[in-house]
């Protein structure tokens, strides 16, 4: 049996904290998943546990590797784009927050959704203002829900790491 001690340095250890990961996949593939607030503090956690330099974590971020999604409470998750799968079972398959909202608002969010998929179908890169048109004249909290679930369904990816970055 170990004693707390022991545990919390096997936890450290495990999570990079004694010595850090040399590659971020590596860390990725060890924690599963990140989970913050928004964009920074993701970053932050990533130039804690892995030999890097905040811009070498940015590329990364920037690299296609990751998925970023909003959550239930609509707290940013990332994952390596090679665990999609698990992710979609997780969080594309149930009712969550988003629909709860949706239907507060009236909202059909299925059709919604079918709608931005057209879009992403016909561009590869889709901006913020053709998203709200869809979505229509709502809350902040309506049109960044409906976003988000468009990123939890897999019909948007590489959505942008802050308000400012457009498309």
């Amino acid at each position: 049996m170990f004693i707390k001690a022991e545990i919390t340095q096997i936890r450290l250890k495990k999570l990079g904290m004694c010595e850090p990961f040399s590659e971020p996949k590596s860390f990725m593939r060890r924690t599963i998943a990140l989970q913050s607030q928004n964009h920074q503090p993701a970053l932050v956690n990533f130039v804690q546990h892995v030999s890097m330099t905040w811009e070498d974590a940015e590329a990364f971020f920037e690299s296609q590797q990751v998925i970023k999604i909003w959550a239930n409470r609509l707290t940013l998750h990332t994952f390596l784009a090679e665990d999609w799968e698990m992710v979609f079972r997780v969080f594309g398959t149930r009712r969550n927050i988003v629909h709860r909202i949706c239907e507060k608002e009236g909202l059909d969010l299925e059709a919604i959704l079918a709608e931005i998929d057209v879009l992403t179908r016909s561009k590869e890169i889709v901006n913020r203002k053709e998203l709200e048109a869809i979505i229509g004249d709502y809350s902040a909290q309506v049109k960044s829900s409906i976003i988000a679930q468009a990123a939890i369904r897999g019909i948007l990816y590489l959505l942008p790491s802050s308000d400012t970055i457009r498309n």
